[in-house]
């Protein structure tokens, strides 16, 4: 447990983890064997949940649940893992995650996921086994990712589930044949455009 670093009440360590310097384990996290967690992380802080009132703001939903850190899991640098709102944030065996990553409430990564830096998962998203998500990738809250897939760089996942072992890209995120076919499409638009466009009659 490096300089600065904060564990709350009732957090559990497995053998052989690593807390970096400033990372912060808040109340009820709990870390399997040979867990990493980088500098300035924070895990189990309160999920982003609100709900309308009658006055027409935002009162807060009470987020009661925990974050669980399966076995050697690996945890970049200014990461925030959520706490679920009910029950468990889950990231699961072997994982690793990249710098500037942000998991929301109720997630619950499979195991050897591979998240790269600057994505955002938001609430809900479950992925299967061996799932790539590249950097800066955007996930909506309740997708279901399969095992194997993979996710380009930048890509926004907005589809509720993606297939076993696909490749998507774009945004929104289509299988990577499509997505290509798309991107190279748009390339020929102001062509198109010139061919489409009336004749200039002066």
């Amino acid at each position: 447990i490096l300089t600065g670093a904060v564990l709350g009440e009732d957090v559990v360590l497995g053998r052989g983890v690593r807390i970096g310097e400033r990372a912060v384990v808040l109340a009820g996290s709990v870390l399997g064997d040979g867990v990493s967690v980088g500098a300035g992380s924070v895990l189990g802080s309160a999920g982003f949940g609100y709900e309308r009132n009658d006055e027409g703001g935002w009162d807060s939903v009470p987020q009661l649940g925990r974050v669980r850190i399966g076995d050697n899991v690996t945890i970049g640098c200014n990461c925030t893992i959520d706490r679920a709102t009910t029950g468990e944030t889950v990231i699961g065996n072997g994982t690793r995650i990249d710098n500037l990553v942000h998991i929301a409430h109720n997630v619950r990564l499979g195991p050897d996921n591979l998240v790269l830096a600057q994505t955002g998962i938001a609430g809900s998203v479950t992925s299967g086994r061996g799932c790539i998500f590249g950097g800066q990738v955007g996930v909506a809250d309740h997708c279901r990712i399969g095992d194997g897939v993979v996710i380009g760089s930048k890509a926004g996942v907005q589809r509720h589930a993606l297939h076993p072992h696909t490749h998507y890209w774009g945004n929104p995120a289509r299988r990577m044949a499509e997505a290509r076919q798309i991107n190279a499409a748009l390339t020929r638009l102001p062509e198109l455009l010139r061919e489409r466009r009336p004749q200039d009659k002066t």
